[in-house]
Formats: structure tokens, sequence, C-alpha cells
């Protein structure tokens, strides 16, 4: 992941869009794609709150997109 946000990404948006913030223009994209492809309605109600805990993450002053598409993962318990 950390190869395509520094090898893809990155360099796409500073291409287009030299001189903007990254997460200003990711905002309005993730808002759609959260709200407009999943039916909140018909999801579980664990799901529901994911979707709508990353929206918010995605419409804090404080979004970072290299957290928001690299999240940590926890490690498996040893058995």
């Amino acid at each position: 992941m950390t190869a395509y946000w520094n090898k893809l990404v990155r360099p796409v948006a500073d291409r287009l869009w030299p001189g903007e913030d990254l997460a200003n223009l990711l905002r309005p994209y993730l808002a759609m794609r959260i709200l407009g492809v999943y039916n909140l309605a018909d999801l579980a109600s664990e799901d529901r709150l994911v979707l709508l805990a990353r929206l918010a993450e995605a419409m804090s002053p404080a979004f970072d997109p290299t957290t928001y598409f690299c999240p940590l993962e926890s490690p498996c318990p040893a058995p």
C-alpha cells in the first residue's frame, strides 16, 4: 500500500493538482463513495457504525489520507 501511495497516488495528484491539499481533494470522493455505494439501512448495525465512523474521519479537519488508507492492523493473539 505504501508503494502504491508513494509511486502512484502522490505523483498523479501532484501533477494534476499542484500545490493542492490531497485531503481536501479526497473528502468529496470519500463521502460520495460511502453514502452513494452503500445502503446504510441494509447493513448490520456494526457495519453501519464502521461506515459512519469512516465518514466522520474523512470529514474531520484533521483528516490525513496516509493514515486513513493505511490503518494499522492489530496482531493476532498467540495461540
